[in-house]
């Protein structure tokens, strides 16, 4: 199954350890997965809510990188007897799946949503986040308050400050990597912008 990473968009924050999370007039407004907060940990393992913010050792040019990763599969909320009836499919399915961020802007705009990214060996079913589809306070069991990310296995931007990031790209697993969630359409769902 996909592993779904939910974040709630008062800011939302992909499963990558660094974020830009939305740009305006190419003034990038940047914000740490690990600064987001839920509800109490769930598990010993639990930083906060079902999230875990791990540190990755640094390898060859890649120093250490910092992340948030959810610890329950998507699976365990898909059933209609799991927890939020089943809707793990389309919306985080409890708040304990959720990662709340406040972000100041430095003016009024429309702000695209940037992640940075790493996805697991289980490629295409170790791919997918969801994010809100607007500012503010959005309801875990509500589908049309989320957007599902999926299919990121092989789309991104590896590093490198002169690169293009958009939709597109083509980062494979096992790398870290930048796509521009606000323009990346996997799967048929648009992505969106934030006013």
């Amino acid at each position: 199954m996909k592993r779904h990473q939910p974040y709630l968009l008062t800011l939302t924050i992909a499963f990558g350890a660094h974020f830009t999370p939305l740009l305006a007039q190419n003034t990038p407004v940047v914000v740490q997965a690990e600064v987001g907060t839920s509800t109490a940990p769930t598990s010993s393992s639990a930083s906060a809510g079902d999230w875990a913010f791990l540190t990755a050792a640094a390898t060859g040019t890649v120093p250490a990188v910092t992340y948030a990763t959810s610890l329950t599969d998507v699976a365990a909320f898909t059933a209609p007897t799991s927890p939020g009836g089943g809707v793990g499919a389309s919306a985080p399915a409890t708040a304990n799946r959720v990662l709340t961020y406040t972000v100041t802007f430095p003016a009024a705009g429309t702000y695209d949503l940037y992640a940075r990214m790493r996805v697991g060996p289980g490629g295409a079913n170790d791919d997918s986040y969801f994010y809100a589809t607007s500012f503010g306070t959005k309801n875990p069991v509500l589908g049309t308050d989320w957007i599902n990310a999926n299919g990121l296995f092989n789309v991104g931007y590896e590093a490198g400050s002169t690169l293009p990031v958009d939709g597109g790209g083509s980062g494979g697993t096992g790398v870290w990597k930048w796509l521009n969630m606000s323009k990346y359409a996997g799967y048929g769902v648009s992505g969106a912008t934030f006013t």
